[in-house]
């Protein structure tokens, strides 16, 4: 019996302790280094502009590679030129993104919602792939 709980107890601790830092997504986090009145920031912010510039500033926990994928969910009323699926906007990074350090993604070319009111929420996810 305690050979049998001893075996439970070590393959519970793998799974649920185990990490591979190589494709843990970490998390995503506004600027800490540099002081930003807005993380999100809007090149105009009247209701139904177009050729908006949208620009995100965040830090990550992970360090990633050039070429890696910033995915950005606009609301279903915001509408970016190339969206995919769900309103999914995807943005390949042209510079490694370092962990810890402050960055930014702009997207251009958004139309906003005809009504006014806040604009949200948003949603940014990275990828290796």
């Amino acid at each position: 019996i305690i050979g049998l709980l001893l075996l439970a107890f070590l393959a519970n601790s793998l799974h649920t302790s185990g990490r591979d830092s190589g494709i843990d997504p970490g998390r995503i986090t506004w600027w800490k280094n540099s002081w930003t009145a807005r993380p999100i920031e809007l090149s105009y912010s009247n209701a139904g502009s177009t050729g908006v510039s949208l620009t995100f500033k965040f830090q990550t926990t992970q360090t990633l590679a050039t070429g890696a994928y910033v995915e950005v969910y606009f609301p279903s009323d915001i509408t970016a030129p190339g969206s995919e699926l769900n309103n999914k906007k995807t943005v390949k990074t042209t510079a490694e993104i370092t962990a810890y350090d402050d960055t930014w993604v702009t997207i251009t070319g958004v139309t906003l919602p005809s009504a006014s009111g806040a604009y949200g929420p948003f949603r940014l996810i990275t990828r290796m792939y």
